[in-house]
């Protein structure tokens, strides 16, 4: 396993904390819309960062869970593609969720990309710190 990516590695040497980190980067902005603005967009931007989170949970373990599997690739994208199924069935739930919620749409949406925005920015910040590239460079 030597040709790993180095988005492999900040996640297996992550594994916990790679969500907490997302979460955490996440949390204030709920708060801050129910202390300034409104209850609704609130509520709504917390249901779309829970279930921003989930999907990220999912696709998560199914990539932990398809590593093993580096010798040999075609098992490891088999059990990659059920956890893509799983996902699949995450995300129609939540469209589901969304039609049924109307005064919670706006933040359910919002919550669910704003959770995908800060995966990918913790990432980038990780995996440049796992290569060495300091910051400006």
């Amino acid at each position: 396993m030597q040709n790993k990516s180095a988005v492999m590695e900040v996640m297996a040497r992550q594994r916990g904390k790679l969500l907490g980190r997302v979460a955490m980067g996440a949390l204030p902005f709920p708060v801050l819309m129910k202390i300034f603005g409104s209850q609704v967009w609130a509520e709504g931007l917390l249901v779309g960062i829970t279930a921003g989170l989930l999907d990220q949970w999912i696709m998560l373990t199914g990539i932990r869970a398809s590593q093993p599997y580096y010798v040999s690739p075609r098992k490891g994208l088999l059990r990659f593609k059920l956890f893509t199924l799983l996902r699949l069935i995450s995300a129609t739930g939540f469209i589901f969720l969304v039609i049924r919620q109307k005064d919670l749409t706006g933040g359910l949406i919002m919550g669910f990309l704003l959770i995908h925005i800060i995966f990918i920015m913790v990432l980038i910040m990780l995996t440049r710190r796992n290569d060495g590239v300091k910051k400006g460079e």
